[in-house]
């Protein structure tokens, strides 16, 4: 049941989590195809991702063939990590649940804190922002907010990269709040 801590912080790269969704259509892909993609990442650096995703046994190769003189491999999903991610979060125990969200959490602090240490940082021009919003909602209230938080999401989540795109991680956390304190 249990994911392996390294596979779950290689996924909440964004590079990695853009590549994994290529292949969530079961569809085969070469670097070249990657590349074409997801063309704001160095060469290099796409082959660290590559690299990384088959350690973590996320992708495999089905095959390879010889293109002017080097050899061309072909990829494909062999684990789908978000199938692997809602089991965990389903049926994991309450110490594996919290071990992703730590992860995911974490992951998290370490990417405001690469953004902090850029040059010029202007968190109000580019868009940065965190808040809590304390809601008091029925069940009903809930699930529309919810049917309503899914719409407005799905109207960009398959957004290609373009000119015109940068690449913008949204996260959230949505909880109930015991305010009479833990256990």
């Amino acid at each position: 049941m249990k994911m392996k801590r390294k596979t779950i912080e290689g996924l909440l790269n964004p590079v990695r989590m853009r590549i994994v969704m290529m292949f969530l259509d079961n569809s085969l892909h070469t670097i070249g195809d990657i590349k074409s993609s997801i063309k704001d990442i160095p060469s290099a650096s796409l082959y660290r991702h590559i690299n990384r995703l088959l350690e973590d046994d996320i992708i495999k190769v089905v095959s390879e063939a010889k293109k002017r003189g080097a050899i061309e491999k072909t990829y494909q999903l062999k684990t789908n990590p978000l199938e692997q991610m809602n089991k965990v979060t389903s049926e994991g125990s309450h110490d594996d649940i919290k071990e992703m969200f730590y992860v995911f959490a974490m992951t998290l602090v370490m990417e405001f804190n690469n953004y902090m240490e850029k040059d010029n940082v202007n968190l109000m021009k580019d868009s940065v922002g965190y808040r809590s919003f304390p809601l008091y909602v029925s069940k009903e209230e809930n699930e529309e907010f919810l049917d309503g938080f899914k719409s407005l999401l799905g109207k960009y989540i398959n957004n290609k990269p373009s000119d015109e795109r940068e690449l913008r991680k949204f996260s959230f956390v949505y909880t109930p709040t015991n305010t009479e304190g833990a256990k």
